[in-house]
């Protein structure tokens, strides 16, 4: 990955994981998950672009799907106090947004080398 890729990406993923840790602070109902679908998604759309791809948004939604499977935390206590407190869920968010974004640049790198 060049500088240019790397720096492309880090503002990539830090703006989605600003998005989704804001929308899980919230206390409506659904309001989070679906924050954190809508910028995973267009996160990964971008950060296949800067790598020379590109993905439509339902198959960036099904990568997103796939990739949240893989680093969602399974803790039940976690879960339990995340549903409670709204800055751990937001900061569950930010984290699981970070890991699953550098995730898909290292895999994006390769792919679309």
């Amino acid at each position: 990955m060049t500088n240019e890729q790397h720096g492309k990406c880090h503002a990539i993923i830090h703006t989605a994981a600003a998005a989704a840790g804001t929308a899980n602070l919230s206390i409506i109902p659904g309001v989070g998950i679906t924050g954190d679908m809508v910028a995973m998604t267009t996160m990964t759309m971008g950060l296949a672009a800067v790598f020379g791809g590109s993905i439509k948004y339902d198959k960036a939604k099904d990568i997103v799907i796939g990739e949240l499977k893989k680093v969602t935390p399974q803790k039940s206590s976690v879960k339990l106090l995340s549903k409670f407190v709204p800055g751990v869920k937001a900061a569950v968010s930010v984290g699981t947004v970070e890991t699953t974004g550098w995730e898909l640049a290292k895999r994006f790198e390769k792919e679309f080398a």
